[in-house]
């Protein structure tokens, strides 16, 4: 099946062709006939602007490198590091891409989670595993953090299933993720369940762990857990500041902010 992307098929948008009628003057009197796709990924990664991107995007597209599923992941990613507007260019064109790879895919769900319609990016999902796409250990940290950021708790409980059927529920971005979302459903026992039983623990899990106490009033818990904590990072300090602040008790926090160290210290 000839699976070549139809520059016919994509509709760009007005900035687009604008910039697009702007290359001879500009990008391409710059790059070699035609460019090379090692020479346009070199350029997307180090691409800040609009203007440079949409004249990428078009030299991707007249040379056909489109069809090349690292390039096209690279421009996705690139997509999200630039004010374009929102995600609807980067969904765009994910739906250009005739097989778009795990990475590619990853980094949609990822805008989406961080955007004000975090639940499209459990919809996105569903898309995904129709494409017959794996996903990774990098897909549902992104997933988990929407679930937390709507309070969708059976949708979490979902994808935890998910993730301990694929193995991929055991490094710490996913462990922390998970934290996170059950103590935001607010179950911070799952949440504790999830802690006490995870292999890899660094001081983003902890602070996941103790922030969680915090978000749910109970600073007692919160305080035996830092306590406990063998490295305390500077979020850690704060979060514990802020929930001895929130529950009035003026005299712990300020007490804490004494002790807080300035230096050397983790996230």
């Amino acid at each position: 099946m000839n699976t070549r992307f139809s520059c016919r098929s994509f509709q760009p948008s007005l900035e687009l062709r604008l910039h697009c009628s702007c290359i001879p003057i500009t990008l391409t009197c710059l790059l070699p006939a035609p460019p090379t796709r090692p020479l346009c990924l070199s350029l997307l990664q180090s691409c800040t602007s609009v203007p440079h991107f949409l004249q990428i995007h078009a030299q991707i597209l007249r040379n056909r490198l489109f069809d090349d599923p690292f390039a096209a992941a690279e421009l996705l990613r690139v997509s999200r590091t630039i004010p374009l507007g929102g995600t609807h260019y980067a969904r765009k064109l994910l739906s250009e891409i005739p097989h778009p790879t795990t990475f590619a895919w990853n980094c949609i769900l990822g805008g989406l989670a961080d955007s004000p319609s975090p639940a499209s990016s459990l919809a996105l999902f569903r898309r995904m595993l129709s494409s017959g796409a794996r996903p990774s250990a990098r897909t549902f940290p992104s997933l988990l953090k929407a679930c937390a950021r709507v309070a969708a708790r059976e949708a979490g409980e979902l994808l935890h299933g998910l993730m301990i059927k694929w193995a991929v529920d055991r490094d710490s971005f996913s462990t922390n993720g998970l934290i996170y979302m059950y103590c935001a459903c607010p179950r911070y026992d799952l949440g504790r369940r999830v802690f006490d039983l995870s292999q890899e623990r660094d001081v983003a899990s902890w602070t996941c762990m103790l922030s969680g106490y915090v978000i749910c009033g109970l600073m007692d818990r919160a305080r035996c857990l830092f306590d406990e904590m063998p490295v305390r990072g500077i979020i850690t300090w704060n979060a514990m500041i802020n929930g001895h602040m929130k529950s009035g008790d003026t005299d712990a926090a300020r007490e804490l902010f004494d002790k807080m160290p300035n230096q050397n210290m983790e996230c």
